[in-house]
């Protein structure tokens, strides 16, 4: 089914900035280049600070940056390096579509794994966990993107299968299969989990610690060979994930660091950015402000409510029923309003992990086979909460830091889910399962429209900034293109071998146009998402022509030409 909905997803551009940075080195690599780009208008940044793609790295380490000896050769993406050569094959054999396959590919894999960690606590979980993860979660959204968060995902997924499960379904089975076996596979899919995706190491990590945490608990006092044999895989995950962060950080691309400083930006104090961060990354339902998105809350809030009144069993009924149909509802009515969303939060796009996991009761926790997967999974968010971006993930649905994690974390909510229907009569039972697969169809079509609908969207300003392109004047074939936009170049990334492409800060606009006139530019394309105000700054030396925003047909885009 994930591969069907291909061509429903879209693929004629980037739906992000990151996938046109990965793209863009990708393509380079492919194409015999190598990894380093030289500036494509050096005359006009000797700086060399306004190199198109941001967040790019120094190629050369003894030199960069110094402005004072101009800095002009820089990387696109130089971390998880291994994964880069991979797309690069992939990108070789059938381009953009051929890596995205692999992200389709991924999210196979992860719901697999889940469906066998679901099923090693609750048989009857492990077919709705395969389904929850490959089609429910964020990691739908994330199959038809260039990132490696499905590939991730089942890394992680496997890994713990191989170092918890394997030996037990082995011995229940007969097969025969040589014990450590798991606990080497395991091992591998950890150690590889960091080379793709940087939250790999942070999972590595909470699965060590979780193990061992879990080795530790009381659960084991009157097993001291389950004792020894948890504590054992916890040290052995941690050195395993260990080897796959000093892997990834030998294969690294050399750099002379990063062209921008990027961190997690806590200049309103740590505990403020990490608050902004949750409610970005698990409690926003949407970007723009829409005041539809609230149906999204108004859902999510819903199903949360529904699963803590479904704790009582039979006996909330008459409260469950009808808080499901009122997120069905909302979201039907969001639909309809506006049928695409771009919804950030993990908690609001996926609102049936939680409720899974809130169903889990005490006695459940209890089983140690639950709680390698409940522990890891909530050190691992934790983990992420605390590191992340202030601003989250960009473009994003579903946290999508969050993503690697989801096969523990849905195993275990499927097997709340599971348990608490149990409770329930036949009848009552079917009815509440169709009201949640209704809602969780609804968010999923939303997403993939909006996935369409951002990929239209990108596609459509490469036709705008076609149609605003203008010979520059002095001699060079290749326009003139500034941007104010960071994520500009690396949306059209396919474009910018065709123009001299210079990403500049608004207040440096001034001293750039002073510089574009001295070498002789008569025109040249400014693309902002305020057009007007800063063409303003280049006012003594260039002025918009009339009707350029006809021209291109986007508001973003002027046509400026040489003053007087």
């Amino acid at each position: 089914m994930l591969f069907a909905l291909l061509p429903v997803a879209g693929l004629r551009a980037v739906w992000s900035a990151d996938e046109g940075a990965l793209l863009r080195q990708v393509d380079h690599l492919e194409a015999g280049n190598g990894w380093v780009f030289d500036h494509p208008f050096p005359e006009a940044d000797p700086g060399g600070s306004y190199a198109p793609i941001h967040l790019s790295s120094w190629a050369d380490r003894d030199e960069c940056p110094s402005p004072e000896t101009g800095c002009h050769r820089t990387i696109a993406l130089a971390k998880h390096v291994i994964y880069l050569w991979i797309a690069t094959g992939l990108y070789g054999l059938g381009g953009y579509g051929a890596i995205v396959v692999l992200s389709v590919a991924g999210t196979v894999a992860a719901a697999i794994a889940a469906g066998r960690l679901a099923g090693s606590v609750e048989p009857s979980a492990a077919t709705p966990a395969l389904w929850l993860t490959g089609l429910a979660s964020p990691l739908l959204i994330n199959s038809y993107v260039a990132w490696a968060h499905t590939v991730g995902a089942a890394l992680v997924g496997w890994a713990l299968y191989g170092l918890t499960r394997h030996a037990r379904s082995a011995d229940r089975s007969g097969i025969g299969a040589p014990r450590w076996l798991g606990p080497v596979a395991g091992s591998v899919a950890l150690a590889a989990a960091p080379t793709v995706r940087t939250e790999g190491a942070l999972a590595g990590i909470a699965i060590g610690l979780g193990l061992l945490t879990v080795g530790l608990l009381p659960i084991h006092r009157d097993r001291p060979a389950a004792r020894r044999q948890g504590l054992a895989t916890g040290a052995l995950a941690l050195v395993a994930t260990g080897g796959g962060i000093a892997i990834d950080a030998l294969t690294a691309t050399p750099t002379g660091g990063p062209t921008e400083a990027v961190g997690l930006d806590e200049s309103h104090g740590f505990l403020a950015g990490r608050f902004e961060a949750l409610s970005i990354t698990w409690l926003q339902p949407g970007y723009d402000g829409h005041p539809a998105d609230l149906a999204i809350l108004v859902a999510a809030a819903a199903v949360l409510a529904a699963a803590v009144a479904a704790r009582r069993g039979p006996d909330g009924i008459a409260v469950v029923r009808p808080l499901l149909v009122a997120a069905v509802v909302a979201l039907a009515l969001r639909m309809l309003v506006a049928p695409g969303a771009l919804v950030p939060g993990l908690v609001m796009a996926f609102p049936v992990l939680f409720a899974g996991l809130i169903l889990l009761r005490r006695r459940d926790l209890a089983d140690p086979r639950l709680a390698e997967l409940v522990l890891p999974f909530a050190l691992f968010c934790a983990a992420v909460l605390a590191t992340q971006y202030r601003y989250g993930g960009g473009g994003e649905w579903g946290g999508r830091y969050f993503a690697i994690g989801l096969p523990l974390g849905v195993a275990a909510a499927t097997v709340g889910l599971v348990r608490a229907a149990r409770r329930f009569p036949t009848d009552a039972r079917r009815q509440l399962g169709a009201l949640l697969l209704a809602s969780i169809a609804l968010l999923g079509s939303m997403g993939l429209y909006g996935l369409r609908s951002v990929r239209h969207r990108t596609a459509e300003l490469g036709r705008q900034l076609e149609a605003s392109l203008v010979a520059p004047g002095d001699g060079d074939d290749r326009p003139v293109v500034v941007t104010t936009i960071d994520a500009f170049p690396r949306w059209l990334w396919s474009d910018l071998d065709r123009a001299r492409w210079l990403r500049v800060p608004e207040d440096d606009l001034g001293s750039l146009a002073d510089r574009l006139r001295s070498l002789g530019i008569e025109g040249f394309t400014l693309v902002s998402t305020r057009p007007d105000q800063d063409a303003a700054r280049l006012g003594p030396w260039f002025q918009p022509e009339t009707g350029s925003e006809e021209r291109s047909g986007g508001d973003w885009f002027l046509v400026l030409s040489a003053a007087g």
